[in-house]
């Protein structure tokens, strides 16, 4: 689970330096910049390194670990937001609602169409 876990979030943190890099021009300032991340990319995905797992296990895994306890508040405290906001939003809006309903009795259906098919 540890290598998908870093395959996932080493390209986003990648792609936000792109971002970064590219917004401020200071791609000019660093020569080399794409080869050096090609090189970081082989060496975490590369099955022989295993550079993937490693930085997993030297920082995220602490990272996670240490802060669990907000992380677990924070996403109940975002999920009870939403729901609260989709709540209001299904009582305010009749069309909505009705939308709502009729995709969870479509998704109802296709899940007891494989359920039947697969036995």
């Amino acid at each position: 689970m540890a290598p998908f876990l870093v395959f996932f979030f080493h390209p986003n943190i990648l792609q936000l330096s792109n971002l970064n890099l590219t917004f401020s021009k200071k791609q000019k300032r660093l020569p080399f910049y794409f080869f050096f991340k090609l090189c970081f990319l082989v060496y975490l995905f590369h099955p022989q390194t295993k550079g993937a797992l490693f930085i997993y296990n030297s920082f995220i895994r602490q990272f996670l670990s240490k802060h669990e306890r907000i992380i677990d508040e924070k996403t109940r405290q975002y999920t009870d937001q939403a729901t609260k906001k989709v709540q209001e939003t299904l009582d305010s809006n009749p069309t909505a609602k009705l939308a709502a309903n009729m995709g969870t009795a479509m998704a109802n259906d296709a899940l007891k169409n494989m359920t039947e098919h697969s036995e």
